[in-house]
């Protein structure tokens, strides 16, 4: 048997190009996030009331997570009632319980009241002020701060204000922050 081999001159630089805006090799992933989007659409034409799924990325550093989420944008704030939130963990502020989540939630309560609509939006405040208690909004709002734009900041003295600022290594702290966040994250999705 003879084997022959084929040498290909180098190629130019620039010969080689890469679309910037493709993302290659994850195909399976966006199609995860399309099809996410497209069940959430097709609940929510199909049934009264809204159908929500909030779409978490995790990964190493580096690994293409922002990119890949960026690759969907366009749809899901096209989509009605989409709303694209994008949250980083910075490790400089570890010890913050829910840093991603609560810079994402940061810019939601900022834009609010212009994803909503003044009628939804009004529910919104309303179902968030009668379903977290003042401890729970207190923390919410230590993390979330823009969530003013959506309810009030509950009144605490300052000698409690400060004891829930310096509590969050405390067990029984870090239930209540759990809860609230929980509650407000599916407040937000309905």
């Amino acid at each position: 048997q003879q084997t022959s081999v084929k040498i290909q001159e180098a190629l130019p630089i620039g010969r080689i190009q890469f679309d910037r805006c493709r993302m290659y090799g994850r195909e399976e992933h966006i199609a995860k996030l399309q099809g996410a989007l497209h069940r959430v659409n097709k609940k929510s034409q199909n049934q009264s009331g809204n159908h929500t799924e909030f779409v978490l990325i995790d990964g190493l550093s580096g690994s293409g997570k922002t990119v890949l989420a960026t690759s969907v944008q366009g749809d899901v704030e096209r989509a009605p009632k989409g709303a694209f939130l994008q949250g980083k963990f910075d490790l400089a502020v570890r010890e913050e319980p829910y840093s991603a989540l609560a810079s994402a939630f940061q810019d939601l309560c900022g834009q609010a009241s212009d994803i909503l609509g003044k009628e939804a939006f009004d529910q919104f405040q309303e179902e968030t002020a009668k379903n977290l208690d003042p401890q729970e909004l207190g923390f919410l709002h230590i993390i979330i701060p823009s969530l003013s734009r959506i309810v009030p900041v509950p009144t605490t003295s300052t000698e409690t204000d400060a004891h829930v600022r310096n509590s969050f290594k405390m067990n029984d702290q870090k239930k209540l922050l759990h809860s609230g966040f929980v509650k407000f994250i599916r407040l937000a999705g309905s």
